[in-house]
């Protein structure tokens, strides 16, 4: 069992989350059609789990 969802959630500046969709990008660029800039943490969610990831650092993010 897992989270199926296609949405995920990441910072913008530390301030708020923006839901980002997952792409459907060319056969050889899915990862860098979904990567975004993470600046504290990114998380993911349905109905009835949820996983968050917290960073220390500013780092990158992508969910396909």
């Amino acid at each position: 069992m897992g989270i199926k969802n296609s949405n995920y959630f990441v910072d913008s500046n530390s301030l708020e989350l923006i839901e980002r969709r997952v792409v459907k990008g060319d056969e050889d660029q899915h990862v860098a059609a979904n990567f975004y800039p993470v600046t504290s943490m990114i998380g993911v969610r349905d109905g009835s789990s949820a996983m968050t990831i917290l960073t220390d650092r500013p780092l990158g993010g992508a969910s396909i």
